[in-house]
């Protein structure tokens, strides 16, 4: 019986040699000493080393690169009865590899007389490991760090630059025009664009600078222990630099300017957040200038941003909250005297900040999209008012109503106009519509067939501001337009510049070529107007007649038959 059993026992470690012998993860097994026994064949293919090789040597010595390490495991080991976790190991050719460890005493009679270990090769899950990593801090295009690593980095050296009394600098950059690009090249070309964009912004940088894309076309520099503001504004002058020369993708050539805002720490802020803020403020207002710029944040720059954020949120609601006026300022003939026509102006009241001047809320509205909604009241405002004076028994003008480009690239613009007209009942031939020079010369295509129907409607149409923007006679004489508007610049240096003089001739010259007539604004003196009578200009329009004013005073001018005595 007694026989029986023992053949039976060693069977069974023959069985349990093969299952430890077969098994994917290295074992080894060594006696209380640490000199190794037995090891299987996995980890023959782990380490590179043949069994003879390793029988015998002690496995807290063998290749234990990481020996305090490996002291601690003992002692763990012993105390615990196991241990488990990572080391770093060396493998018979001499490669380095993190191995996965797992450590048991195995005991008789409570007593310890061997231990066994169980190693992985760790290596494919630290590549895994690694390429998460990778993705999780890396821009997936570009190459280049992302937001996320970028923040973290930030922080860190905020840390060590405020122990060190160092300085540092953040950069914001943007490429202008990007999204014309995409919309008329194609996405394909805009990512390669990005990329080859990445490449050179970082050519330009030092070693030690982290390079981000943080977002569509917007890249971040973190610039750590500069010497003064001045080093950070030659990398950004370097970067300027090498984007003046073109982009070569397909068979595309492509120019693209910058715009670069720069924060330092710690002249313009002390944490992170602060920092990325006044950067991108920066930036934002280097683009301003629609050409490749770089800009350093001041405290201007932050009060105007702010100012700016306030003015956003309040235009969302100005409507519902009637808070917009109209002001006008009459037209005269300027051989007469004669009022013939007036300007409609818009102006804002609002209950927290008193008036707030157009050169101020007008942009803001262009640049969220709000003027689209604000020059339909304006308009459709200005007629009722005119319709109304006329049913008064007033005698009847044209009003004269600025329009956006906004406005104008809305494919049912020429449908609002017309039923504005219909609501309001005003006749077309009262209503002129103003647009600037620099619409007309930017847009011309786009524009011209709703200026072809604005014009059929019985709508005048004029050219504000001109001289000031670049449009050809070719264009001009192409457009169904009645006026021209000389801007006020020219005409408040007359007695100035005498070039001013001779552009002004030259505009009424060419004006009465193309037979359309001329309004001079900004008229402030009677030798302006003296001036401008002789030259043969049509109409004046100025504080020399009177400012804009609100919808009570402009009607006692409409009473009394405005009349000003020209000599």
């Amino acid at each position: 019986m007694k026989d029986d059993y023992k053949i039976v026992f060693l069977k069974q470690l023959n069985i349990f040699e093969k299952v430890l012998e077969n098994n994917t993860e290295g074992v080894l097994i060594a006696d209380i000493e640490g000199n190794i026994l037995w090891v299987n064949h996995a980890f023959v293919e782990i380490t590179g080393y043949e069994e003879k090789e390793v029988i015998g040597k002690n496995y807290w010595t063998f290749n234990a690169l990481e020996k305090e390490i490996y002291k601690k495991i003992k002692v763990s080991l012993f105390e615990k009865g196991m241990w488990k976790g990572e080391a770093l190991s060396k493998r018979k050719d001499g490669e380095i590899y993190p191995q996965r460890i797992n450590l048991f005493l195995i005991k008789d009679k409570e007593k310890p007389t061997h231990f066994a270990a169980i190693i992985r090769d760790d290596t494919d899950c630290k590549s895994k490991e690694q390429k998460i990593n990778y993705l999780a801090f890396r821009d997936f295009l570009t190459g280049l760090y992302n937001r996320a690593f970028f923040i973290g980095k930030l922080h860190y050296t905020l840390i060590n630059a405020c122990r060190k009394k160092e300085r540092m600098a953040v950069f914001f950059i943007d490429l202008d025009g990007f999204k014309n690009i995409n919309d008329h090249l194609g996405h394909a070309v805009g990512d390669l664009l990005l990329q080859k964009a990445a490449r050179r912004i970082q050519f330009c940088v030092r070693e030690c600078d982290i390079v981000a894309r943080i977002g569509g076309d917007e890249f971040t520099i973190l610039l750590p222990n500069i010497n003064d503001v001045q080093s950070s504004i030659k990398i950004a002058q370097r970067i300027m630099n090498s984007f003046e020369k073109p982009f070569l993708i397909n068979e595309h050539k492509l120019y693209v300017d910058i715009s670069v805002g720069i924060a330092v720490y710690p002249d313009d802020g002390l944490d992170a957040d602060t920092l990325m803020i006044h950067a991108d403020i920066a930036m934002y207002k280097a683009k301003e200038s629609k050409g490749s710029r770089v800009e350093r944040f001041s405290n201007d720059l932050n009060k105007q941003s702010k100012e700016k954020f306030i003015l956003e949120n309040l235009l969302k609601g100005v409507l519902q909250r009637d808070e917009f006026l109209l002001y006008y300022q009459p037209i005269v003939n300027i051989n007469t005297g004669k009022m013939v026509g007036a300007e409609a102006l818009l102006r804002w009241k609002t209950k927290e900040f008193g008036w707030i001047p157009p050169s101020k809320f007008i942009p803001i509205a262009e640049n969220t999209g709000r003027i689209i909604s604000i020059g339909e009241w304006v308009l459709e405002n200005a007629c009722r008012q005119n319709k109304k004076w006329q049913a008064t028994g007033y005698m009847p003008i044209y009003l004269s109503v600025n329009i956006s480009i906004r406005q104008l690239e809305q494919k049912d613009f020429v449908e609002k106009v017309k039923n504005i007209l219909l609501k309001t009942g005003l006749e077309a031939k009262y209503l002129e519509l103003e647009i600037t020079e620099s619409i007309s010369a930017e847009n011309i295509y786009n524009i011209f067939s709703t200026f072809e129907k604005l014009n059929q409607l019985g709508v005048k149409l004029s050219i504000d501001d001109f001289g000031t923007g670049y449009s050809s006679l070719s264009q001009l004489s192409r457009l169904p337009i009645s006026k021209l508007k000389i801007d006020k610049s020219f005409v408040n240096d007359l007695y100035i510049d005498n070039n001013n003089k001779s552009i002004v001739s030259a505009i009424i010259a060419m004006a009465k070529t193309l037979k359309m007539e001329v309004v001079a604004e900004g008229i402030e003196t009677n030798e302006q107007l003296k001036f401008l009578k002789a030259a043969k200009c049509h109409m004046g329009q100025g504080c020399l007649f009177s400012p804009p004013v609100d919808k009570e005073a402009f009607e006692k001018f409409l009473n009394s038959f405005f009349h000003y005595n020209i000599n």
